[in-house]
């Protein structure tokens, strides 16, 4: 399984470019990194089947990297992977050799602070038929500290 990482942002999805815009005009207004609460739910209206978002915690012991958790999955996405795991740490979901790659866009994105487009298919949760590509940017509420992932994913119909 590979999950590919394309920080160029070359997406397909008309709704990844309609989440960067938005980030984008949150960030130029904020000066900052924008946080969850610059979000509104009329806003997110166009997203939110497909919508995720991803707690950044600090690592199991002192100095390790971030551990990630599913703060919200939406409909479209529990559906379409016939799971739910919500509330879950990553690496209670997805098994050490898969884990790495899997969560190396969230460590990219909490190290660089920049929106990641990221896309393959859909082994991880096996359903390696579905292919999909993925928008997500960081999201801080301090302004500087990423502290949450926002995602969209794209998975194309009829699959």
């Amino acid at each position: 399984m590979t999950v590919l990482l394309d920080p160029g942002l070359g997406y397909t999805d008309k709704r990844l470019a309609e989440l960067h815009r938005l980030w984008r005009d949150k960030q130029a207004l904020r000066g900052a990194l924008p946080g969850r609460a610059d979000f509104t739910p009329v806003e997110m209206r166009a997203f939110i089947t497909d919508l995720y978002m991803v707690d950044v915690l600090p690592g199991l012991v002192p100095g390790a990297a971030a551990r990630f958790r599913y703060r919200l999955i939406g409909t479209e996405i529990t559906g379409r992977t016939e799971r739910d795991v919500t509330g879950r740490y990553f690496d209670e979901v997805y098994p050490a050799e898969t884990l790495e790659n899997f969560s190396a866009s969230f460590h990219w994105i909490t190290r660089h602070k920049l929106p990641l487009r990221s896309y393959g298919t859909m082994d991880f949760s096996n359903k390696g038929f579905l292919a999909f590509e993925a928008l997500e940017v960081p999201l801080a509420s301090n302004g500087a500290e990423v502290d949450i992932i926002l995602g969209v994913l794209a998975l194309p119909a009829g699959q």
